[in-house]
C-alpha cells in the first residue's frame, strides 16, 4: 500500500486538529467561529472541499465523519467514544463476470509480493494517487499473456508493464482504493530466448505442482526446495504429450502425474524469460 501523509495547509492561523467527541460529565453550549481558511490536502491533494471548519479557543474543529471518509476510514461513535476502523471486508472475486469492470489499459506502478497486490494507473488518468487502483491478487485471480494460454503469477509481472484487468466493482473507500482482481492480461510482447535448435533434456526432475485443469505441472531439480521459484520450471502439456513409465505394467496417463513424482523431459527449446519460466513438453518419462 502507498504510503499515506495528511498534511493540512494553513492561510493566516495556526491549525490544531482535533474532535470535540471527548467524553465529559455534561454537554455545553460554546461560541464558535468558522474558519473558511483552512485547507486540507492529501499527499498533495486536496480533500475535504466544502468541509465547515470551526474554531473556538484557537483551536480548529472539523467533522470527523468527514475527515474519516476521506481517509477511507470507518468511524463509529458509541458511549462518548469514537472509533477509527481501517476497513477489512475483503473484495471477493466471486462476482459474476457480467457485474466485473474492465480496465482495458493501465500501466503497473507498483508490486507488492508479500501483500499479493498490484498498483495500477488506468490510461488517460494523470499520475497521481488518486487515480491509483490497488488490485488484491487472490488464488482465483487468473493472470494470463494476451498471445498465449500459459499460466502466470504475479512474480511474472513487472512495474511499468501494461495490462488490462477485470476487477470487482466493490471496492475500499481507501485513497487509493483497493479491488479484487478477476483477471490480468499482459498485453507486452512476451520475450523468449532460444536455448538450442533442438528438443532439451530435463532429466530427473521432482514434480513440485500439479494442475492438470490447466495443463501445467511444476519441476524442480533432485534435492532442490519446491518451493524456491527461482528453481522451479512451469511445464505445459496437452492430451498428445507423450508419456511412459519405467515400470512398462502402468498405464500411460498424464492425469496420472503427481506431486513428488521423479520425471526426466524432453521440452521445447523456446522457453520464457519469465520467473518461473515455462516452456511445452514433448516427452514425459515418469521413473
Amino acid at each position: 500500500m502507498l504510503s499515506k501523509k495528511l498534511t493540512i495547509t494553513l492561510i493566516g492561523t495556526s491549525f490544531l486538529l482535533c474532535t470535540s467527541l471527548i467524553a465529559a460529565p455534561a454537554l455545553k453550549h460554546v461560541k464558535a467561529m468558522l474558519n473558511p481558511t483552512v485547507q486540507y490536502t492529501l499527499d498533495g491533494n486536496t480533500i475535504l472541499k466544502g468541509t465547515q471548519t470551526l474554531n473556538y479557543n484557537n483551536k480548529n474543529y472539523v467533522s470527523v465523519a468527514e475527515l474519516a471518509n476521506a481517509l477511507g476510514l470507518e468511524v463509529s461513535y458509541k458511549d462518548n467514544v469514537v472509533s477509527f476502523v481501517t476497513p477489512t471486508t475483503p473484495v471477493t472475486p466471486e462476482t459474476p463476470a457480467s457485474e466485473s469492470i474492465t480496465i482495458a489499459k493501465a500501466t503497473i506502478k507498483e508490486i507488492s509480493l508479500e501483500t499479493k497486490q498490484v498498483t495500477i494507473l488506468p490510461e488517460g488518468k494523470t499520475d497521481e494517487v488518486n487515480n491509483y487502483i490497488v488490485l488484491n491478487i487472490g488464488d482465483d485471480t487468473h493472470i494470463k499473456h494476451y498471445l498465449n494460454k500459459a499460466i502466470y503469477k504475479i512474480n511474472d509481472l513487472k512495474t511499468g508493464m501494461t495490462i488490462s484487468t477485470t476487477h470487482s466493482p466493490a471496492m475500499t473507500r481507501s485513497i487509493p482504493p483497493q479491488t479484487a482482481a478477476f483477471t490480468i492480461t499482459i498485453l507486452e510482447e512476451e520475450s523468449t530466448t532460444e536455448i538450442t535448435s533442438e528438443a532439451i533434456t530435463l532429466d530427473k526432475m521432482v514434480v513440485a505442482e500439479v494442475n492438470h485443469k490447466e495443463n501445467y505441472f511444476t519441476v524442480t531439480p533432485q534435492g532442490a526446495d519446491a518451493k524456491d521459484i527461482n528453481v522451479q520450471t512451469i511445464i505445459r502439456y496437452d492430451q498428445k504429450t507423450k508419456l511412459s513409465f519405467d515400470d512398462s505394467s502402468k498405464k500411460s496417463n498424464i492425469n496420472s502425474l503427481k506431486v513428488g513424482s521423479l520425471v526426466t523431459l524432453r521440452v521445447s527449446p523456446a522457453m520464457t524469460l519469465s520467473i518461473p519460466p515455462q516452456t511445452f513438453v514433448l516427452e514425459i518419462q515418469v521413473h
